[in-house]
């Protein structure tokens, strides 16, 4: 089997619940996967705007999930609060297949997922037809306003409310991922949110940012955590077409293809 990446060492900074599937692609190319978890998922500090909302569940047109941790985290409190709802009259709009694929595992129709994963390409997309609907947003607590903002601008009527938070993971949760990454030699870094770098910031410590990554090949999954590292100054090599793991580990092979290609011809 071909391993275009044998010899190379990816650092991926997402949860340990939402890494498994990521550590397989990139061990599967031959490379050396170095987990390291720089957020964990949490509940709300309270459900009472969530629980709110699901009481008057029906007059929602649209339902949106901007992540797969939304999904999950939603499907969680509906079975606590013992809830069964009808999903018939409401249309699912979902950010990736990731999420479409928890949707699919929870029975949940998805009606339109975007080409592009981003709020911006969600609003570009049903701007024309949201006018006076009920959007319902389950979402994280520290999640950005761009997508309810523009919704509301398109003459939406907005829910958006908490199911989820990120925090810091607890220094024992990360004591070994810590020492397999001072001990490793890494190529690559992957962040797929702002928090993911963020947080890896002040779990490290590093008060230079530019300078820490200016010897790695720093890869984001999407244009809003590119813009977020980017805010640092720190440089950003790769940023995949279609914002998956999938997708992104093709482009890591293009990388070091294209630098292999550089070398031999100078």
């Amino acid at each position: 089997m071909n391993k275009p990446l044998l010899n190379k060492t990816i650092v991926i900074t997402r949860s340990v619940e939402q890494s498994e599937a990521s550590v397989t692609v990139f061990n599967e190319l031959g490379a050396n996967v170095i987990l390291f978890p720089t957020i964990k998922i949490t509940d709300p500090d309270d459900y009472n705007l969530f629980d709110n909302a699901i009481k008057h569940w029906n007059k929602f047109d649209y339902l949106i999930f901007t992540s797969a941790n939304a999904v999950q985290k939603f499907i969680d409190r509906i079975a606590e609060l013992n809830i069964l709802l009808n999903f018939n009259n409401i249309k699912t709009i979902v950010t990736g297949s990731k999420t479409a694929e928890v949707c699919k595992q929870n029975n949940i129709f998805v009606n339109f997922i975007p080409k592009e994963y981003s709020a911006a390409n969600i609003i570009e997309n049903i701007k024309n037809v949201i006018k006076d609907k009920n959007v319902f947003i389950p979402c994280s607590a520290i999640a950005r306003d761009e997508l309810s903002a523009g919704l509301i601008d398109a003459g939406a009527i907005v829910t958006k409310v908490p199911v989820y938070d990120v925090g810091l993971p607890n220094e024992e949760d990360i004591s070994e991922h810590l020492e397999l990454l001072k001990n490793s030699g890494t190529d690559v870094f992957i962040f797929t949110s702002p928090s993911t770098f963020k947080n890896f910031l002040t779990i490290m410590k590093i008060e230079n940012p530019e300078k820490y990554f200016s010897d790695f090949i720093v890869a984001a999954i999407g244009t809003t955590t590119e813009a977020a590292i980017k805010g640092f100054n720190v440089r950003v090599d790769i940023v995949p077409k279609i914002f998956t793991m999938d997708s992104l580990a093709e482009e890591i092979i293009n990388y070091f293809a294209n630098i292999d290609l550089t070398t031999e011809h100078r």
